[in-house]
């Protein structure tokens, strides 16, 4: 109970020190200005991370106060020195604006004073090799939390959402005691950063530049890490206890990879600033700058509850993990696919490996391939779950062994049935043959060297029955999803929506124009409102999520509800003139504006060319 007291006494104590900071900051002209690498559009003040960090120093000395030393004394002082020097870099960086390898230097003094003092994750045998790891742990998570610091309220909401996911796989493994030393660091952190999140929410009053997002990102970096002082997440494996953080930390790393993948892909130094991570993406799909927030706050959320439970069921939750990690790279591969570069900036000419990524990820579909093998995986686990009921631990070893061959062989059939042929945006029914002959052939050729080479002792036939059925549907609602998300995407989007649109007539060409809006972004701006036809038999009934209104229903639900109407589109040559003039007559009569009338047409022309 002490520790929650203390916590809301530092959630207290940081409001103030940020109001206060934030007022010394505009008084003293330490803004963030607007600038074409900036998501701000106005000056907003500088130095919140003062705020967390004298809070998070103040609470802690508190409850060291009341309660006493803590266990580990030597850890935890490294710890929180090695914390204090990345703020003083960050404080540094604010003011001078240091170059991206001075801060990098600077990083890794910093790491290492922990290192010192004996703060190193055990992950093999060498030490050296341990210490490397340590190294690349810390900056891997203070860079992914600083590049993550780009919209209001963004990277401390990610950070608590990550806080209170370890203190829930701590509680699961160990449960909460005050001699835990890591226990009151990780709350009174949560409390502090709470404090600044309350006034960085959109519409943000301050940032908290790099002494915040620098501290910030070394804090939760040791907290999270396997470590003597959190006792290695109660976890006796070294794979478990390294997967457990990464996946609580999952968003984060998810934003830095995308946008130095996407940097580089580009021939953009990933050291610059700019507006293309995946909280800027969301917005250019048309999403407001609050719900992309909060949509990547979901997918934090999401990636916390995979952790939980990892942790919980270490071995009945790996299927579920693989569902994680597919999911993240669709949503990358999706966000990719959004212009965030201006086609005629020059390419850093420092980054020289450009022509080789586009050659190797774009001509061989990488990541399509990259996505199958996550896809081929999940299925050959998930088979093996569901036929032996999960009772995994007898045919783990089986699995181990056969699923180098599985994946092999599926990717030899993927490639001979030609799955990377298509142009999976535009998934048909043609395409699903292609799809069941690439499982039949990856699977067949699977079993016979399975067959071959262990002579298929203690293997089960039904398991690859199974796995047929899921890889064919995992590979064909992956690509399905593509166009799921985008009319998802389109129908939600409402930033960009100003347009109101009804369509005049519900037949093929009806959904055939739905289909266009849907997927063409040049009509982002317009929302159909629903669809008029006059033939009884469509009319209140549903085309791909809209309603079919009989033309006097339309006109009288205009008078009970208003909505301007911008445009009518016309899906049918066969929709008469008068039938539109009828239509215009009861909307002018209500909106008292004459809408915009314009006919879709599809047709073939033949031309002749002269040469």
């Amino acid at each position: 109970m002490i520790v929650i007291i203390i916590g809301f006494v530092t959630f207290l104590i940081s409001l103030f020190f940020v109001w206060l900071t934030g007022n010394l900051a505009y008084r003293f002209g330490f803004v963030s200005t607007p600038s074409v690498t900036r998501w701000n559009k106005r000056p907003v003040a500088l130095f919140g991370g003062v705020g967390i960090f004298c809070a998070f120093i103040l609470g802690l000395f508190f409850f060291y106060m009341l309660v006493g030393r803590p266990a580990q004394i030597q850890l935890v002082l490294a710890l929180l020195l090695g914390a204090s020097a990345m703020f003083g870099l960050g404080l540094i960086d604010d003011v001078l604006h240091l170059k991206p390898s001075t801060k990098l230097i600077g990083q890794i003094i910093g790491v290492s004073i922990p290192l010192v003092a004996g703060f190193v994750f055990s992950a093999s045998p060498w030490h050296l090799l341990n210490i490397l790891i340590t190294f690349f742990w810390f900056l891997m998570i203070i860079n992914a939390i600083n590049l993550m610091d780009n919209m209001d309220g963004l990277a401390s909401g990610i950070v608590m959402i990550a806080t209170v996911t370890f203190l829930g796989v701590r509680f699961i493994k160990d449960g909460f005691a005050l001699s835990d030393p890591i226990f009151p660091i990780a709350v009174i952190f949560l409390y502090a950063t709470a404090g600044f999140w309350i006034v960085n929410r959109y519409p943000a009053s301050i940032f908290m530049g790099d002494a915040g997002s620098l501290f910030v990102g070394f804090l939760l970096a040791g907290i999270t890490m396997p470590s003597a002082l959190n006792g290695f997440l109660g976890s006796s494996s070294a794979v478990l206890s390294l997967l457990v953080p990464l996946v609580v930390l999952s968003v984060p790393l998810f934003d830095t990879l995308l946008v130095t993948v996407s940097r580089l892909w580009n021939g953009i130094s990933p050291t610059e600033g700019g507006k293309d991570h995946s909280s800027h993406r969301l917005v250019g799909l048309g999403f407001t700058e609050n719900r992309a927030v909060w949509l990547l706050y979901g997918l934090a959320a999401l990636g916390g509850v995979a952790a939980v439970v990892l942790a919980r069921f270490p071995v009945y939750s790996v299927a579920a993990l693989l569902f994680y990690v597919l999911f993240l790279i669709i949503v990358g591969i999706y966000l990719s696919r959004v212009k965030v570069y201006s086609q005629t900036k020059a390419p850093d000419n420092k980054v020289r490996w450009t022509p080789l990524t586009n050659n190797i990820l774009y001509k061989r579909h990488a990541f399509e391939v990259l996505l199958d093998f996550v896809l081929i995986v999940a299925s050959y686990y998930l088979a093996y779950y569901l036929r032996f009921e999960g009772a995994l631990k007898d045919n783990l070893g089986l699995y181990i062994q056969s699923l180098p061959i599985i994946v092999a062989s599926c990717a030899v059939g993927f490639y001979i049935a030609g799955v990377y042929r298509g142009l999976w945006h535009f998934i048909t029914t043609a395409d699903l043959g292609r799809f069941a002959g690439g499982v039949l052939s990856g699977v067949g050729i699977g079993v016979f060297l399975i067959a071959v080479l262990y002579r298929f002792e203690g293997y089960s036939r039904a398991v690859f029955i199974i796995l047929g059925i899921l890889l064919f549907l995992l590979v064909v609602g992956s690509r399905l999803s593509f166009r799921l998300v985008d009319e998802l995407i389109r129908r939600r989007a409402d930033a960009v929506k100003t347009k109101n649109v009804v369509i005049y007539g519900a037949g093929q060409s009806g959904k055939f124009l739905l289909e266009e809006w849907t997927r063409n972004p040049t009509y982002a701006e317009y929302r159909i409102l629903g669809f008029i036809d006059d033939d009884p038999s469509k009319q209140h009934r549903m085309l791909g999520g809209l309603s079919i209104q009989a033309l006097n229903e339309f006109v009288q639900e205009t008078q009970t509800h208003p909505a301007i109407l911008h445009e009518v589109w016309i899906s049918s040559n066969h929709i008469a003139s008068d039938q539109i003039r009828n239509l215009m007559a009861g909307v002018v009569r209500e909106n008292r504006t004459k809408p915009r009338v314009r006919r879709f047409t599809l047709n073939m022309e033949e031309t002749v060319e002269q040469s």
